[in-house]
């Protein structure tokens, strides 16, 4: 996937987060390295379709990206965020949390949905944890939850804001080794 990024600022208020920052790659994975309050979750919510620039362009594969909501939306749809924090709807059971997005904004029927978040929860030792509130899991639980609810939608791209930062080393592991895995299958 290519994505370019020219003259992207942000602004919040009279507070600069993002100078004209540019970018062209073809990329696979990438990391956003800089201090705690440089921009990087910004910036990532930028290329997300989630926040707005202040100004700039952005274009991925070619396509210059139109910042109204008609085009985030379906940027969106081809994009996997997994936040810095969780990101699970404590209401919902993990099962819930995966199959609801696939039902309601992609159009999936339940069954199908259903189905698709099995083979995520068994691929990655979940199959227990379906019916059970984040508030029930583990940190390194929610996480994959997470990841898993990212993933079932099959994105072009997918975007993870320090997806370890909040765990234990013992729940990071586990979570490094499922992107791993990921990772090398394309």
């Amino acid at each position: 996937m290519n994505i370019e990024l020219k003259n992207i600022c942000k602004n919040f208020g009279d507070s600069i987060v993002l100078q004209d920052i540019n970018y062209e790659d073809d990329i696979n994975s990438i990391a956003i390295i800089g201090p705690s309050g440089g921009g990087k979750s910004t910036l990532l919510r930028i290329i997300g379709g989630l926040l707005t620039p202040s100004s700039g362009e952005m274009y991925i594969d070619g396509k210059k990206i139109n910042f109204d909501e008609k085009s985030l939306v379906m940027l969106r749809r081809n994009i996997g965020f997994v936040f810095q924090s969780k990101g699970l709807f404590e209401h919902l059971t993990a099962m819930e949390n995966v199959i609801l997005p696939l039902i309601h904004t992609f159009g999936i029927n339940k069954p199908d949905a259903v189905q698709t978040a099995g083979k995520l929860f068994d691929r990655f030792g979940l199959s227990r944890e379906k019916d059970k509130y984040p508030s029930q899991l583990s940190g390194g639980q929610q996480q994959r939850i997470s990841i898993a609810r990212a993933v079932a939608i099959k994105p072009k791209l997918l975007l993870l804001d320090e997806p370890t930062s909040a765990l234990d080393p013992e729940y990071t592991g586990e979570v490094l080794d499922m992107l791993n895995e990921f990772q090398n299958d394309g």
